[in-house]
């Protein structure tokens, strides 16, 4: 629908993705206490309305319910907003831009890269409610989304910095399950970022080569994981999830679920390993000039 309504606006739809674009960073922003003076305004009732500056805006408050619910709307309707996009979805009649709606808007991206470090923080934290701890899953999902669709728009030092959080995480196996596939998918929008410092060009061989680098350090971690757990289990009589703790397992099915989701970076479901081959070498001999770089990877 919010596609219908931006395509719909024709080459006008910056009017509306514009303000839109600027109002989710607002709240993003601010319901997470980042930087800035101005005021979130948190609906209390019908009657009146709670406005939380950013100084005021501490530990306790983040979690506060009615922040919580503006704070998870925004990056849901942030991560629609960027899934409308015409060229990335191949939508040959649609025209909504979001190159240029970002463009137009002149938002400062780095609050993506902030956001996750934010984000990040609360979820390790021992302080963090047990009862907000779905809310800042599902937000932490949402921001990984927006950052692998945006992440070309992140300045370059806010971008490394993120891009070696998601790798410590990954090659580790302490992110979550259910952020692994968004995680990656990040972590390659940041590489392709940080392959095209100060604005020159990034050419497909260096991206193929950055992200061969780090997918090659889980692929080789996931394997020595897979290792040591067969050679711990091996001689045991006993069913193989019995004899390790909880900890092990979460670590071993963490493991399984990243080299899947690294394995899948540069593959289409629809490619057999032939054309899968094809893709990589036309990749690396087109130069700057394909549309994805690690195509083919």
């Amino acid at each position: 629908c919010l596609k219908k309504i931006l395509d719909e606006k024709g080459d006008s739809h910056k009017s509306l993705s514009k303000p839109l674009l600027q109002e989710l960073r607002r709240v993003a922003v601010w319901s997470l206490g980042l930087g800035g003076r101005e005021s979130l305004d948190v609906g209390v009732n019908d009657d009146s309305v709670l406005t939380y500056s950013v100084e005021e805006l501490c530990a306790s408050k983040i979690f506060d319910e009615k922040v919580e619910v503006q704070r998870v709307g925004a990056w849901c309707l942030l991560d629609a907003l960027t899934q409308c996009d015409s060229k990335q979805q191949k939508d040959t009649t649609g025209v909504f831009s979001l190159e240029q709606s970002v463009r137009s808007s002149r938002i400062d991206a780095s609050f993506l890269s902030l956001s996750w470090e934010k984000l990040h923080k609360l979820s390790s934290s021992p302080e963090t409610p047990s009862s907000s701890r779905d809310a800042i899953f599902t937000t932490s999902r949402a921001c990984l989304r927006v950052i692998s669709r945006l992440g070309s728009f992140i300045p370059i030092p806010e971008a490394k910095k993120s891009a070696i959080t998601l790798r410590k995480l990954l090659e580790s196996f302490l992110m979550p399950m259910g952020l692994i596939g968004s995680a990656t998918s990040a972590l390659v929008s940041l590489t392709k970022r940080l392959c095209n410092n100060d604005g020159l060009d990034e050419t497909n061989s260096d991206v193929y080569q950055a992200c061969t680098t780090w997918i090659n350090v889980i692929n080789r971690n996931c394997e020595n994981k897979l290792e040591a757990y067969i050679s711990s289990t091996e001689n045991s009589s006993n069913e193989v999830i019995a004899t390790a703790g909880g900890d092990d397992i979460r670590l071993l099915e963490r493991a399984i679920f990243t080299v899947g989701e690294v394995s899948m970076v540069g593959f289409a479901t629809d490619e057999d390993s032939s054309s899968k081959e094809f893709s990589k070498q036309t990749n690396l001999q087109e130069g700057s000039g394909s549309k994805d770089p690690v195509r083919g990877l």
